[in-house]
């Protein structure tokens, strides 16, 4: 039986490491992503891409608030999780602009 040992260098180049910087912002986070409209993301992923807390999301959660979530079983061990599609259209509807938009203006979201 041949094994091969790696090294923690090989490791760490093997396994790309996803980390936000912080001058990025959830809209360009959002935007940066390729993926397809019906994937389902995981909470913490959620919030990573909204650039907030995972515990933020569960807080939105229990007060009916932000993203709609899906809930993936029953009971206490249900897998909660979000539609890609359901979080863009979120934060590009209440992402607070820096300047506020004129009266009569209508946007996407209103």
């Amino acid at each position: 039986m041949l094994t091969t040992t790696t090294t923690r260098e090989e490791r760490s180049k093997a396994t790309p490491k996803v980390r936000r910087s912080k001058t990025t912002t959830p809209a360009e986070a959002l935007a940066d992503i390729s993926l397809k409209d019906d994937r389902l993301v995981p909470t913490a992923e959620a919030a990573l891409l909204l650039g907030v807390a995972a515990k933020t999301m569960r807080e939105w959660r229990s007060k009916r608030t932000g993203p709609t979530p899906l809930s993936l079983g029953t009971g206490k061990r249900a897998r909660v999780v979000y539609r890609f599609s359901v979080l863009e259209s979120w934060a590009r509807c209440n992402v607070q602009a820096w300047t506020p938009t004129p009266v009569g203006v209508k946007t996407k979201c209103s």
